[in-house]
Parts: C-alpha cells; structure tokens; sequence
C-alpha cells in the first residue's frame, strides 16, 4: 500500500480527501449521539466559544484569541460590540498569543490556542515536539477527540475539503510545530508522497478512535464507559495488557471525562467512587496512572456481565437508542 501510495499522488490525495470526509462525518456523528444535535460550522459561534475559554475555563489568553477571531471572521455580528468591549477590559497583549516563529517550525506554549473550531483553515501542521489536544465544545462542555503527539499530523481536514475548521487545536504542553500552507499542500504531497503516507495513516487512526468513542459514548453505564476509554487508550497507544505492567496516561481526569463526553461535575463524584473501589486507578503528577493494566479490561468484562450482556440482556437497557438518535 506504503508504495502504491508513493508512486501515485493522485490516488493518495483522492484517499486523503475520502477519508476526510468519513472523518468529519464521524466527528458530527459524535456530537449528534452525545448531544443529540447537530451542529454546522459557523463563525458566530466563535463568540461563544469565547463565553466558554472566559467564564468556565477562566482562559483570558484563550477567550481573547476566540473574541478576536469572532470579531475578524463575523465583522458585522449581532455580538461585535460585546465582543469589543469584553476584549478592552482583559487588559492583554495580543502579541503574546503569537507563536515563536523560528526557520520552518512555529513554537507554542502550554494551553495555547492553535485554531478554533469554525475558524477558516489555511494550513495543516505536523508536530516536531510536544502533544496537543483535539476537542469541540459544545453546550459548555469540551469534548475532547484525540491527544496528539511528536509525528502527528493535525488541520488537514479544512484545507482538503474547503470548509471551516471543525474542532479546536490546543497545546497540551509547550509544541514545536512544522505548518504546511494549503497552497503547497499538493506540490509538498506530490514532491514528499511520504508525507501523505503518514496523513493517511494518522487519519486512518483517528477514524478508528472516534469510530471506538462513539461506541463507548453509547454506552450507558458512565463505570464501564470510563474503563472503556481507558481500554481505548491502551489500544491505541499499542500497550499490551501483560499482568502486573502499569501504565501512565497523558490523559487528566477532565481529559478522560472529556473523551467519555460526561458531566466534569458528575464525572469526578464517579471518579471519587472508581477510585475508592479500585485502587489501580490512580493520580501521578496530575495525570491518570494504572497500576495493573489488565485488570482494566476484566473490570469491563465484570461490569458487563453484571448488566447482564453476556445471558440473555435486553440491548437496549445497555445502550442508547441509536437509530432514534440519527432520526432525531
């Protein structure tokens, strides 16, 4: 495949494009079933985006950058004023949201805004050092998507298909970054088809992954859900579930109750209860550790067996009704 890639451009960039609208189809799919709506793409949402980074994540940086860009892509929006005069009273220095730019590679600090979802996209970029996260925000609540890392490859979506950004992009920890203009997206592919390797392969992946979240989302039993995003995980990072191995995630908790799109309120009381319960789960340095791996797959399998999925359970006591969600 690598090689048929390699010596044919065209068909790599028509498989690139595909699989970037199977993903932004699963990336909507995900928030019809956790929220039972839809949402389009649309810059006037940027203001309450804003709302969001200033009042409940208390991000001045970040709800700056949202006001800003709500006041450049929507100019004439109902919000405008509004948005101008929370901007004069954060007292903050917009120079200071901009990325070190440096040869070829643009550098972040931690928690800093990349681009927003609803934002127009002229680039994709790739990470040279560092993680960065990948969410929507919907109804007040961040729902993360992915967790990147040195090697990933992010933004391609809006630049192949012409459309808005549909997630945010945000800085887990200080990143170095190689962007790729949508101008030379095509030469770079057709002069570097190793790189549309690696974009195929990176979208191929987070297919999987939002394809296994909107499995687990559906489940109704918030216990299992949380092991299930933690099996997700070990799955994805290729962890092998050998007895006695621990394991720390690069997942906080409002990351893992983020991913399982639950309550960050309700979610930690769960948590609180996991933890007491279960004494491999546990917190290291701020992010989630476990101690025996394998036992995250056998508290599933006994929670599911509890609900009875293995003898004659009724499906739809386990799960939320999928097929009445998409007709909604």
């Amino acid at each position: 495949f690598k090689d048929l890639i390699i010596i044919n451009t065209s068909v790599a960039l028509k498989i690139i494009r595909y699989f970037s609208k199977m993903l932004r189809h699963y990336d909507n799919l995900l928030t019809k079933i956790s929220f039972n709506k839809q949402i389009e793409e649309n810059p006037g949402y940027l203001f309450n985006i804003g709302e969001f980074f200033l009042n409940k994540k208390k991000q001045i940086e970040n709800a700056y950058y949202a006001f800003s860009s709500y006041i450049k892509y929507c100019p004439n929006g109902q919000n405008v004023n509004k948005a101008k005069n929370i901007i004069s009273k954060l007292n903050f220095n917009e120079k200071d949201l901009q990325p070190i730019k440096e040869n070829f590679y643009l550098t972040y600090q931690p928690d800093r805004i990349i681009f927003l979802e609803h934002e127009i996209g002229n680039d994709l970029f790739i990470i040279k050092e560092g993680n960065v996260k990948i969410f929507k925000i919907i109804d007040d609540q961040e729902i993360l998507l992915n967790m990147l890392k040195e090697g990933d490859i992010f933004g391609e979506m809006a630049i192949l298909e012409d459309k808005l950004r549909n997630a945010c992009a945000i800085t887990h920890t200080k990143v170095k970054l190689i962007p790729v203009n949508k101008n030379n997206f095509e030469n770079i592919v057709k002069n570097y088809p190793e790189i549309a390797v690696k974009i195929i392969e990176h979208i191929s992946q987070r297919i999987w992954i939002i394809h296994k979240q909107i499995e687990n989302v559906l489940i109704k039993d918030y216990t299992a859900r949380i092991y299930g995003a933690l099996y997700i995980y070990l799955e994805k990072d290729r962890v092998p579930l050998v007895k006695g191995n621990s394991y720390l995630f690069d997942l906080t908790i409002p990351d893992l109750l983020s991913f399982c799109c639950l309550n960050n309120e309700e979610g930690r009381i769960l948590i609180k209860e996991i933890m007491e319960n279960d004494k491999n789960f546990q917190i290291k340095d701020g992010k989630i550790f476990y101690k025996n791996i394998e036992n995250i797959e056998k508290s599933i399998n006994v929670i599911m067996r509890k609900l009875h999925l293995r003898e004659g359970y009724q499906k739809e006591e386990l799960f939320s009704d999928y097929d009445d969600i998409l007709k909604k």
